[in-house]
């Protein structure tokens, strides 16, 4: 009796196995994807991907509001100079205290507001040295090598300035000697104020930004150089541009 109950034990169990296979099988039909074209016979003729895959590639660029850049350029300005008159009081405090314990000539003197001044825009050049060194290196990623140090003034002049400030220096000189004097009648992040509602200090935190740009760029093409920006007419500045000639004994 056990001997003929065995093999009908073991045709259902094929059975339930073959069904389970089945219903896995129609799962995943129900989950495989439509075919994204039709089949053609010509290799040639293949399209891979979709219209939507395609326009994903092949996305535009994703664009902000110039005011956007207006306000970071104000409000970093703003930052750097609280933080710098916070660092400046904090570092007044100690000397006080260190007089008051151990006074004499060993310490050094409190920062004074011109001190405070200065520590503020070369850190605000910093971050315009960073900036122009970085998007420099992408604008000359796909180009031939600038060889020439007029190409690369050049190239600062036209390609750099249009990608900052949307628009290109408005003149240069040179005198063939390694100095170059670049002059932009209306800086952008100035030109949206009026003269009598700049300060002193926040001309110059601008100024010490556009400066660094130039600085970093230069240096990310290899340029030894220095740099200085001044006022000119409201809201026109210059750059005076100095290459640093390498010495005899470096060269040998």
């Amino acid at each position: 009796m056990a001997w003929t109950m065995r093999p009908t034990c073991v045709a259902l169990d094929a059975r339930d196995e073959q069904a389970r296979y089945a219903s896995i099988a129609r799962r995943m039909e129900s989950y495989a994807l439509p075919p994204t074209t039709a089949p053609s016979t010509s290799s040639s003729n293949t399209t891979i991907g979709t219209a939507d895959t395609k326009a994903w590639a092949d996305s535009a660029p994703q664009m902000f509001d110039r005011a956007c850049t207006t306000l970071l350029w104000t409000e970093m300005a703003r930052t750097l100079a609280a933080s710098t008159s916070y660092q400046t009081r904090r570092a007044n405090d100690l000397v006080s205290q260190l007089q008051l314990h151990d006074p004499g000539p060993h310490l050094p003197p409190p920062l004074s507001t011109s001190d405070e001044a200065e520590m503020a825009r070369s850190r605000m050049a910093a971050v315009g040295r960073h900036v122009g060194a970085n998007l420099i290196e992408r604008l000359t990623r796909d180009r031939a090598r600038l060889t020439d140090a007029l190409d690369r003034v050049k190239f600062i002049c036209k390609d750099l300035w249009m990608t900052v400030w949307e628009k290109q220096m408005d003149n240069l000189r040179t005198n063939h000697r390694g100095v170059f004097v670049l002059q932009d009648h209306g800086l952008r992040s100035l030109s949206s104020l009026r003269a009598s509602d700049a300060s002193q200090s926040y001309v110059t935190m601008h100024l010490a930004y556009a400066e660094g740009l130039i600085h970093g760029a230069l240096e990310r093409l290899g340029v030894t150089a220095h740099v200085q920006a001044e006022m000119d007419t409201f809201p026109g500045c210059a750059f005076h541009i100095r290459l640093v000639q390498p010495s005899p004994s470096s060269t040998s």
